[in-house]
C-alpha cells in the first residue's frame, strides 16, 4: 500500500485499514506501505487509497510505469479541495498519457 500522501494506512492511526490488513495476510499476502517513486520490483500490485495531498508527477509517472511494465494498481482517489476549489492529484497528467482521463 503506498503511503506519505495522507492516504489510508496499515498501520495505527485515524485512518487505518489495520482489518484489511490482516485479511489480506490471512490469504498468504505481505502488505507493507511503499514511500518514494519507485516500486520493488517483488510488488505484485500497489493500492493507493483515498490521499489527501496530490502525488509529485514523478511519483504519479513512477505508478503508470510499474503498471505498463505488468503491474497492479488501484486508485481510490478522493477529491483534493481547498479554499481555491479542487485541487489536480497529480495523475492527470500520468493517466492522460495511458488514455485515462480524470476530472475534476
Amino acid at each position: 500500500m503506498r503511503d506519505g500522501h495522507g492516504e489510508w494506512t496499515i498501520g495505527a492511526g485515524e485512518r487505518s485499514l489495520t482489518f484489511l490488513k490482516s485479511e489480506l495476510e490471512r490469504e498468504n499476502t505481505e502488505v507493507v506501505p511503499l514511500s518514494g517513486a519507485e516500486v520493488p520490483s517483488e510488488c505484485d500490485a500497489v493500492f493507493v487509497l483515498g490521499p489527501q495531498r496530490a502525488f509529485r508527477e514523478d511519483e504519479a509517472e513512477a505508478l503508470i510505469d510499474y503498471v505498463q511494465g505488468g503491474g497492479h494498481l488501484l486508485l481510490a482517489l478522493d477529491p483534493l479541495v481547498s479554499r481555491e476549489g479542487m485541487q489536480p492529484t497529480g495523475f492527470e497528467a500520468a493517466l492522460a498519457e495511458v488514455g485515462v482521463r480524470l476530472d475534476s
